[in-house]
């Protein structure tokens, strides 16, 4: 199925706008589409029918991205958003500062921490999803929800440090 990409969803721009103003610009930028044009990969970075992506990437490594500890405090301080917001469905990371431990929480796990189970160990990344989908399909999340550009809160994140570096 053609479709023609329009970008991520206001809802994301508002939070990599957050996170490039707490951490600064990273080294590899914040991801939204992947391109996997499967019929089985239901990843929010698929764009829906009006080519609108509704996941994104948030890089975390010590590689001149958001450093591996702070990426996990964001990971947790996104949980917690989700669980007192509802704003996007899940999130994944590896919240191992050791041995690959990937977890995921969202509104299906009542946004408890769980273990993930999928091919990707998230350990370079937090993957955000508002929404998933078909590569094409529509996206059935109310319109209100992935438009919403109110703050996410990250400027107030506590930290090591003020930036990438």
């Amino acid at each position: 199925m053609a479709v023609q990409y329009r970008g991520p969803n206001p809802a994301l721009l508002t939070l990599t706008k957050e996170l490039r103003a707490r951490f600064g610009d990273p080294a590899r930028t914040y991801e939204f589409v992947t391109g996997y044009k499967s019929p089985g990969n239901y990843s929010g970075h698929n764009p829906d029918s009006n080519g609108i992506v509704h996941a994104v990437d948030i890089f975390t490594d010590d590689h001149g991205n958001i450093p591996e500890a702070e990426g996990r405090a964001l990971a947790e301080r996104l949980r917690l958003i989700g669980k007192a917001t509802g704003r996007f469905s899940y999130l994944i990371h590896d919240m191992s500062a050791g041995a690959p431990q990937p977890m995921i929480a969202g509104k299906h796990t009542n946004w408890e921490w769980v273990p993930y189970t999928g091919a990707d160990a998230h350990s370079d990344h937090i993957h955000v999803s508002i929404a998933d989908g078909y590569w094409g399909g529509p996206c059935t999340l109310p319109a209100h929800i992935y438009n919403d550009t109110s703050s996410w809160g990250i400027a107030t994140l506590a930290g090591q440090n003020s930036g990438i570096t």
